[in-house]
């Protein structure tokens, strides 16, 4: 199991998962189909919408997303044409608005960057309450998300910001892990150990000191 892809097993039953941590990877009704997305420019827009999706998005922000420093004279008709190549690829209804975009994706649709929240969410309480054995499983989904980096190969200040928010789910699932193992014990006292030893590794406090 610890070296399975627990977001991945988890989600298999989802006809709709996308993920944007690691290898970009879109799959829609049982079809992947990131390969047809528009190019770099439209792989980064389409995870922009992936990741705010629950609030809709002024076209003018989605230009600082495409062209950060300054953005060419055609840049909004760019826009557009990426938005209608997105809403051929991805079907009707998907993208929706005019002004302000938004995707609309299925009420089941699986994305890693929600489901590590999640995960997280649910292992903190469960470790709350002392429910080691409850807490397990959610928590290693968090971790192995997180482990990820999202978005591999591109830089934009809100990619930037997006992973410093993994980084903190990725630290705090690892105090998840550890802490149900040790409620465990047995069998898994050597995950344990690992997670407190990656902590150590990434802690801020801990680099600090040994700075000194």
């Amino acid at each position: 199991m610890a070296n399975q892809d627990l977001g991945e097993t988890l989600a298999e039953h989802w006809e709709t998962r996308i993920h944007l941590c690691g290898r970009l990877t879109v799959r829609i009704g049982g079809h992947r189909v990131e390969e047809a997305l528009p190019g770099r420019q439209g792989r980064m827009l389409f995870a922009f919408l992936v990741a705010h999706r629950l609030r809709p998005t002024p076209r003018s922000v989605l230009l600082e997303v495409l062209w950060p420093a300054a953005a060419p004279a055609a840049a909004e008709s760019a826009l557009a044409a990426l938005l209608a190549k997105l809403r051929r690829i991805l079907g009707a209804g998907w993208i929706a608005g005019k002004h302000d975009i938004r995707l609309a994706l299925p009420t089941d649709a699986w994305i890693d960057l929600e489901a590590a929240q999640e995960g997280l969410h649910r292992g903190e309480s469960a470790v709350a309450m002392n429910e080691w054995a409850r807490a397990w499983g959610p928590a290693r989904v968090a971790l192995h998300i997180a482990a990820r980096s999202f978005l591999p190969g591109y830089e934009a200040p809100w990619i930037a910001e997006i992973r410093c928010r993994l980084d903190d789910v990725l630290v705090r699932s690892l105090e998840c892990v550890a802490a149900s193992a040790l409620g465990i014990g047995g069998p898994e006292l050597p995950a344990a150990e690992r997670s407190a030893k990656r902590l150590t590794e990434l802690s801020p406090i801990v680099k600090a000191a040994t700075a000194y």
